[in-house]
Parts: structure tokens; sequence; C-alpha cells
């Protein structure tokens, strides 16, 4: 679906997807889109300087409710490590609240219960003449949210690796869902320094097979080059934000616009095609200077540092002039 993001007198719209990844290196439009989205369903009060932002997201010209998504924001590490803590609003505490009432720890906690009971009863037998301990069967829940998280060899959850505190935030998402599904929006930045591009590759797939079964929605910005998955099933949810903003269509009109538009006849393959995309992605929509000199001075870089290029095919005399046009 399209969404239209205002800021005063323009405005920026993208295609949004289950899956919806925000490449290209324009980094002030990027920020805007993802700082408008998330202050609007994040029903925060806007402040003096978000004048610009109020109120300012369309989805398919209609204006949608603010509560329309569920919306959580992870910036880096620091994020994820807060979402996984006991907080009173967290996550964890919402997964600890919700597996207690959907789950019948009945048995056990009465065992809890009168155990405490006996320990307050003990503790009255005291000399106070006007004050006793007291105790409520809510103070049960208290006890829990007070735990303390660590990993499975009890080490602080600052020595987790990033990939594996990514794994277990979905599987934190997933349990959630099941208990009590809602509409919800993660926006995940700074992948790329958090994560190997091939670690991105697989909690792709991790997050694709969640939207499948729930409903939710992923917006993760990209900016490095070869990093984008480009899935066919959620291609349209590729826009590169530039000097302007195009959005991905299906894969067969674009092998047909670049077989069309290419220098000589040449028939692509999807893998082949998919490989070239990825390095170039960040790029299209922005205005480029291109030196060719470029590379070989970088070569002679590279080689003084033992670092060898790969120059995968060399360009014949069509493509070259295509390039020097």
């Amino acid at each position: 679906m399209k969404v239209q993001i205002c800021n005063k007198e323009k405005e920026y719209i993208i295609n949004l997807m289950q899956i919806t990844q925000l490449c290209g290196v324009n980094f002030y439009i990027k920020d805007f889109i993802i700082n408008s989205i998330y202050k609007y369903f994040s029903n925060g009060k806007y402040m003096e300087y978000e004048k610009n932002m109020e109120e300012n997201i369309k989805i398919e010209d209609e204006k949608l409710g603010r509560n329309y998504f569920d919306i959580i924001r992870i910036k880096g590490k620091e994020d994820l490590i807060n979402i996984l803590k006991i907080t009173k609003t967290g996550l964890i505490n919402k997964y600890i609240n919700d597996k207690i009432q959907n789950i019948n720890f009945q048995r056990q906690l009465n065992i809890i219960d009168n155990a405490l009971e006996e320990i307050y009863i003990k503790l009255n037998q005291n000399e106070f003449k006007n004050i006793n301990f007291t105790y409520k069967r809510e103070d049960l829940f208290n006890l829990i949210q007070h735990s303390t998280i660590k990993d499975i060899h009890e080490r602080d959850l600052e020595g987790i690796k990033n990939i594996d505190l990514l794994k277990d935030f979905l599987i934190l998402i997933k349990e959630i869902q099941q208990i009590s599904p809602s509409k919800q929006m993660i926006i995940i930045e700074n992948i790329e320094h958090m994560i190997s591009k091939d670690e991105y590759e697989k909690f792709y797939k991790q997050i694709k097979e969640l939207t499948y079964n729930f409903d939710l929605w992923f917006i993760i910005p990209i900016c490095i080059e070869n990093y984008v998955c480009l899935d066919k099933e959620y291609i349209n949810g590729i826009n590169i934000i530039n000097d302007i903003i195009y959005s991905l269509t299906n894969m067969e009109t674009i092998k047909y616009f670049i077989e069309s538009n290419y220098p000589y006849f040449k028939k692509w393959e999807d893998k082949e095609l998919i490989t070239i995309l990825k390095l170039i992605i960040n790029k299209i929509g922005k205005e480029e200077i291109y030196n060719i000199k470029s590379d070989v001075i970088l070569k002679i870089f590279n080689d003084n540092l033992f670092i060898h290029s790969k120059h995968l095919e060399t360009l014949n005399t069509l493509e070259n002039n295509f390039l020097l046009s």
C-alpha cells in the first residue's frame, strides 16, 4: 500500500509492505520518513520542533487512526536489550503477564501463596504494638516481574551476539502474537552495523516466515551495498530514497525494462540480475559523477595493500560507449 508522508509543501511516497526495505543514501529524507511514521503510530505528543511532522501520514490517501499499528522501534543493541529486560512497560513484562493469565499456574501459585502466608505469620509474632506485616496475592506477580534476565550461561545480555538477541526478539514477538494478536509495526535501524550480510539474509527469512502467520510489518533501512534482500514476494516494498524516491516493481517488469534498454540484446537470468541490482540499488535515483579512472586508482591502492579486487566481466565496446555517452 502507498504511504504518503508530508513535509510542509513536499510529499514523499513509499510502498509499504509487510517487509519494507528503505534503501538509498538520502539520510535526511529517510530519517524524516522513519521519524514521521514512528511518531504518528506511537501516539506520542508532538513537540514544538516536530510541527512539520504533526498528523502528516496518509495511507492510500486516507488518514488512519494513530492506533492503527502497535509500533516498536529498535535503533541498536541497547534497544534490543531493553526490550528483552523486565521493565514496567516492556515486552517481556507483557509476555509474563500473558503467560500467567493464559496458562494454569494455579497449583504452583497456591504453594507459594501458602508458604508466604506462613512466613508473614511468623514475622508478625513480634513485639510491635501497632503494626503488622501484610501480604497480598498480587504481590506474587510483582515478585516475578522483579526477576533478572540472563543468558543460558548466567551472563548479562550485553554479552550475547547481536544476531542471537534478534532471534530471541523474534521469538518474543511470536509468543506475544500467539497469545494476544495485534497489528504490529517493527522498525529496525542500523541493522548493517549489528549483523553481517549473511546473518541478515537468514534474519530476513525468519521475519518473512512471521509475516505469513501474523499481522506483522517490518521497516528496515538499508544503505550498504550488496546488503538488501531482493525477494520477489516483497520486492515492491523496496524503496530507494535518493534525489528522488523510486519504488521497485515486480522482477519481470524490471527485467523487461533492462533488456529493452541495454546497449545490445542480452537475455538476463534472474540470479545474475539480482546480483548486479544488489550492487547498485543504493545509487538508483542519485545524481552521480562517474570517473572510470577512479577504479584504476582504487586498484593501485588495493594492490599495494595486497587486497585484490575481482572484476567479474569486462565491458565490450557497446557497453563502454553507453557509459561514456
